[in-house]
């Protein structure tokens, strides 16, 4: 059965092979430091986020049955932008033929060799992070299981500018990779450290007793009073990219100071208050 439910629900998103399910959510995660203009304006002043809201509905896209159970649902703030909304939908369907298809032959496999099979599990699901006149910010999970010891999950974040009408990355939001390690990099990796030693008790040796660089981590800027500015900065490190899949993911918020805002590109910086 299929179901297209517009009630909203907490975002959490599967993981089909990763690049099924991420395909728009994707940040740019280029290794050079080049700078990145920002788009420029239309000439059109686009409607105001709550009036494209009063014409759109959270989605929730749902498919059970006997090979997989499926889902991918996206917020109404999303389900406004036309274009979000197309290529979510056109993402779900590429993912759930993927997933059947492995389900399928995972199926014949197991049946062939005497052993059950109790079906593939995906899911993406998307949340507005917080918004502004100018910025949508999405922030979610993708999650999957496709047979091995243990399903797997990511973080994904997409962030998109009405006035160009267009997907930006974090690079663009600041500028450049360097403006983004200057304000971001310290406060992530002094939280972080702290949060990894109330998990463990001990510092471990070798790569996950670094701190990551930005461009391993999924960020999104969030509003979490809903006036329209973002005041922080949602910061995850999916499994496997901070410490090892059974300490899941590590989600740090940093407030936005004086610092952070002034790194921000001028044309986005109205979008951000600083406490």
């Amino acid at each position: 059965m299929v179901r297209a439910i517009s009630a909203p629900r907490r975002v959490l998103l599967p993981i089909i092979g990763m690049a099924a399910f991420g395909l728009m959510a994707c940040q740019d995660a280029s290794e050079t430091d080049g700078t990145q203009d920002p788009p420029s304006a239309t000439m059109t002043d686009p409607p105001a986020p709550e009036a494209m809201q009063e014409q759109a509905t959270a989605v929730r896209i749902e498919v059970e049955d006997d090979l997989v159970d499926y889902t991918y649902a996206w917020s109404a703030e999303a389900a406004a932008i036309p274009a979000i909304d197309t290529s979510f939908r056109e993402q779900s369907d590429t993912a759930l033929a993927e997933l059947r298809r492995m389900a399928e032959d995972e199926a014949k496999f197991r049946s062939e060799n005497g052993m059950e099979f109790g079906g593939l599990f995906g899911s993406t699901e998307w949340e507005t992070a917080g918004q502004s006149e100018r910025l949508l910010s999405l922030a979610g999970e993708t999650a999957a299981y496709t047979g091995g010891a243990h399903p797997n999950s990511g973080a994904i974040a997409l962030l998109w500018d009405r006035e160009a009408n267009d997907e930006i990355t974090i690079r663009t939001l600041f500028g450049s990779d360097r403006s983004r390690d200057g304000a971001l990099r310290d406060g992530f990796c002094e939280k972080l450290k702290a949060e990894q030693m109330d998990r463990r008790g001990v510092e471990l040796e070798g790569s996950f007793g670094q701190c990551p660089g930005l461009e391993q981590i999924i960020i999104a800027p969030k509003d979490g009073d809903g006036d329209g500015l973002f005041e922080r900065i949602l910061m995850t490190a999916s499994p496997y990219v901070a410490g090892p899949y059974a300490e899941g993911s590590y989600e740090i918020e940093l407030p936005v100071d004086a610092a952070i805002r002034n790194a921000i590109a001028e044309p986005f910086r109205a979008s951000f208050a600083a406490d």
